[in-house]
């Protein structure tokens, strides 16, 4: 026992013979029948080591050697792999936004957040009232906000309050507040359309499908009564996991107050430039629901948020502030830039492509799968048969891309349930909600790389909990069915 501590890569080695065994029963065990190509049996045998080897190794090495062999395979050109990965919008999004977290908390301005957070009266003993309002926040900017940079935004807030209370990584309490806001923010994915990419391919799909228009206003119907009860399952299941709050319920509102240090300029100006952002990214979607300023709204909106992210970094490092007796810039680039997770960059890289393959015809796999569903309508009542389909949507969804789900069950319900008392409609609706809840593994969506990249969270050690919220949502998502049916039907 003590030789095998003392080799600890002894452990990788069998992981990495465990996947590479993995690969080679699919490439040689798996025939290319309904549907499935050659192609598809080879991306399918490097695409579940992939996943095992994110469980059970890590996150960045593991990233880089998918992309090389994705590269290799023939289904994509070597350019098509690395401008479909390291091109893809996340990498600039989350390369934009890791400098600004790091120039707000280098200048005191997240601390500063955390410590208004963590010093409201009512919260004063009370660990769990604490604890609401801070995933409440999530939930509430959120609904407004693109998900990975409000990921981006509220890990490192998250850490950063974890810190001031001295709350370390793997305690049961880090990983509810890491839990909270990575929940919230799949949730978010769905409830609601604005600035969200789900939500509105899904639109796009029903609409070219069966010429049905879903409005905001109907997907809020539905989005807000979710998140609603949403945030009160994701109460519940911290109430489970019942972590050690000693920290809070100790914790003097007054000491922080009078031991918080006042922002100085170069903090306020950071913070600013911050809220200034979140503005232009907020209020174009905004005024285009209330019909006002439609035109720079929408420009803004055609923008998306890195743009003005990259404008606002270089104000930052162009406007200088008197400190120590010195004029300095607001933004020390260089020093920010040093801090950018590149092993982050690589995991979003490998996890944004995924799906592209895997979903394209040359592949078969879509095909492939609905050829191993159709059997499931000869056995299976019409409610058993949706309630099987849900559930299966929910497991794929927290192992390849859920775009990828989305698009695969639309089909599905559309040849499946075309006669179907519920309706290949409203089973899309619902399908669309149950690919949204990612939580399960560091490939299930793309926000999960920058809470278990960084080991925030640790799938071994979270996954029970995690097991059970999906458990709960997805009774949700069969629950909430009459609802949608009222809205949609």
């Amino acid at each position: 026992m003590n030789q095998f501590k003392r080799k600890p890569y002894v452990k990788t080695y069998t992981h990495l013979a465990i996947a590479i065994l993995i690969g080679l029963a699919i490439l040689f065990g798996l025939n290319p029948t309904n549907g499935l190509t050659r192609e598809g049996v080879t991306l399918l045998a490097i695409v579940a080591p992939t996943i095992y080897m994110w469980l059970f190794i890590n996150t960045h090495w593991v990233s880089l050697l998918f992309l090389a062999l994705l590269a290799m395979t023939g289904s994509m050109t070597p350019n098509q792999v690395w401008s479909s990965s390291l091109g893809h919008f996340s990498i600039m999004l989350v390369l934009t936004f890791s400098i600004l977290s790091e120039s707000l908390n280098e200048t005191g301005a997240i601390q500063k957040i955390a410590n208004w957070f963590i010093t409201r009266k009512f919260v004063q003993g009370r660990p769990y009232a604490f604890m609401a309002m801070f995933f409440a926040s999530n939930l509430v900017i959120g609904m407004f906000m693109q998900n990975l940079a409000l990921a981006v935004m509220f890990v490192a807030l998250t850490a950063q309050i974890c810190e001031n209370l001295g709350i370390k990584k793997g305690d049961s309490l880090y990983n509810c507040f890491m839990l909270g806001t990575f929940w919230g923010n799949g949730v978010l994915s769905i409830a609601s359309p604005i600035a969200k990419t789900l939500p509105n391919i899904l639109i796009g799909l029903v609409y070219h499908n069966f010429g049905i228009e879903i409005t905001y206003a109907q997907w809020f119907m539905v989005g807000v009564p979710f998140s609603i009860v949403m945030f009160a399952i994701i109460m519940l299941c911290i109430r489970i996991i019942n972590p050690k709050t000693d920290t809070l319920k100790k914790f003097d509102v007054n000491d922080i107050k009078q031991h918080d240090q006042p922002l100085g300029r170069r903090g306020i100006f950071t913070l600013v430039g911050m809220l200034v952002l979140i503005l232009i990214i907020l209020l174009p979607e905004l005024f285009v629901l209330l019909n006002i300023f439609v035109g720079i709204s929408t420009y803004f909106i055609r923008i998306g948020p890195i743009a003005p992210a990259i404008i606002v970094i270089i104000t930052l490092c162009l406007i200088h502030v008197k400190e120590n007796n010195q004029f300095v810039p607001v933004m020390d680039f260089s020093r920010s830039a040093k801090h950018v997770p590149i092993n982050l960059l690589l995991f979003v890289a490998a996890v944004v492509i995924m799906g592209v393959p895997m979903s394209a015809e040359s592949s078969g796999i879509i095909v492939w799968m609905q050829h191993l569903l159709t059997p499931l309508t000869h056995v299976l009542s019409p409610f058993v048969l949706f309630s099987v389909l849900i559930v299966i949507a929910v497991v794929l969804t927290n192992f390849i891309s859920n775009t990828v789900v989305l698009t695969l069950f639309v089909s599905l319900g559309s040849a499946l349930l075309i006669h179907h008392p519920i309706g290949p409609v409203v089973f899309s609706f619902v399908v669309a909600y149950a690919a949204s809840m990612t939580c399960l593994t560091p490939s299930a969506t793309i926000t999960a790389p920058l809470y278990y990249g960084p080991e925030h969270l640790k799938v071994k050690e979270v996954i029970r909990i995690n097991v059970l919220f999906l458990l709960l949502t997805t009774v949700l998502l069969l629950a909430m069915t009459p609802l949608v049916m009222v809205v949609i039907g």
